[in-house]
């Protein structure tokens, strides 16, 4: 993929659309510029309910993953699409589910530190603008956490 296609596709995840289309470019260029691309096999697991990881997020780019949920049922979740972002929300800072690759997935992994910091770092992301992207965060995690209920 070319800069461009990833950029377009990182565009177009659940948790960006809400945002403004500037706002959503320079988002997505910060995620392209700090991640590395990534793929995983069909059944590779990246991430185990429970686990504490190095606070890694991904982007699904291409494919389709799987999430287990509390109950067991298996959601299946296609591409574009963000995973890891609940482990940032949650008070224990584990996993909340298993991920894994339903078929061959590509995703850009990246530390949501570095994230939060390039953000913080940009000159042209005011801060009511970083408050507007945490929001978009929060709020597809707290859409997941109900799922994951069931």
């Amino acid at each position: 993929m070319t800069v461009d296609e990833y950029r377009n596709v990182v565009g177009n995840i659940p948790a960006l659309r809400k945002l403004g289309e500037r706002l959503r470019d320079r988002v997505s260029e910060i995620l392209v510029e700090i991640a590395t691309e990534r793929t995983f096999e069909a059944g590779e697991i990246l991430y185990e309910k429970d686990s504490a990881d190095e606070n890694s997020g991904a982007i699904l780019l291409d494919g389709v993953l799987e999430v287990t949920r509390n109950s067991g049922d298996k959601i299946q979740v296609p591409a574009p699409d963000l995973m890891g972002e609940m482990q940032q929300f949650n008070d224990n800072a584990k996993r909340t589910a298993t991920v894994c690759a339903k078929t061959q997935s590509l995703t850009l992994v990246f530390f949501w530190h570095n994230f939060v910091k390039a953000l913080q770092d940009n000159p042209t992301i005011s801060q009511d603008e970083q408050t507007a992207i945490k929001s978009a965060f929060t709020g597809i995690a707290a859409i997941r956490l109900k799922e994951l209920k069931g």
